[in-house]
C-alpha cells in the first residue's frame, strides 16, 4: 500500500486527479474504511477536472465518513470545514468544525510541548527547559501566516 500511496501523491502533484481516484478507488476496496484513503479520495475529486463519476457532494460525504469513523480526525474536520465555508458559502456551518480542531491540536501541541520540555529538563538543564519553552510560545505567537491575516483584517 505505501507504493500506492507514493503514487498517488506523485499523481496529484502532477494534477492528475482522476487518474489518481483510480488507484485510490482499489486501495479502497480493500480498505473501505481507511480514513488516509478517504481523505485522498475526496480532495482528488474536489481537485479534479470533474469527467470521473463523483461530484462535490461526494467530497463532503467523505470527510462525514472519515468523522463517523473518528470524531475528532483533525484533517477531516479541517477540511470539512473549508468545505462549509468555500462550497456551500456557510461559514456558520463551518466555524464548529474549525473550533473543534484548533481546539484538539491546541491539546496535541501544549502536551507535545510539555513532553518535550520535560526531556530536556532532564537530559539537558530547567534552564534549557525554560528556554525552549519560552522560544515555543513565543514562536507560535509569531505565526507570518497569522500575521498576513490580521494585516488583511486590519486594512477591511
Amino acid at each position: 500500500m505505501k507504493n500506492e500511496f507514493n503514487e498517488i501523491r506523485i499523481l496529484m502533484g502532477e494534477k492528475k486527479y482522476n487518474e489518481a481516484i483510480l488507484i485510490i478507488e482499489k486501495l479502497e476496496i480493500a480498505n473501505p474504511i481507511n480514513p488516509k484513503i478517504l481523505i485522498l479520495k475526496a480532495r482528488c475529486i474536489y481537485m479534479s477536472d470533474s469527467k470521473n463519476k463523483y461530484t462535490l457532494n461526494d467530497v463532503k460525504k467523505l470527510y462525514k465518513k472519515v468523522l463517523e469513523l473518528d470524531n475528532n480526525h483533525i484533517e477531516a474536520l479541517i477540511e470539512l470545514g473549508y468545505f462549509y465555508y468555500a462550497n456551500d458559502n456557510n461559514p456558520n456551518k463551518a466555524i464548529p468544525y474549525f473550533t473543534k480542531a484548533i481546539k484538539l491540536n491546541k491539546n496535541f501541541l501544549i502536551d507535545s510541548i510539555k513532553g518535550i520540555v520535560k526531556c530536556f529538563e532532564e537530559t539537558k538543564s530547567v534552564l534549557f527547559a525554560l528556554s525552549y519553552l519560552k522560544e515555543a510560545r513565543s514562536d507560535l505567537l509569531r505565526n507570518s501566516d497569522l500575521a498576513e491575516l490580521e494585516k488583511e483584517l486590519e486594512e477591511l
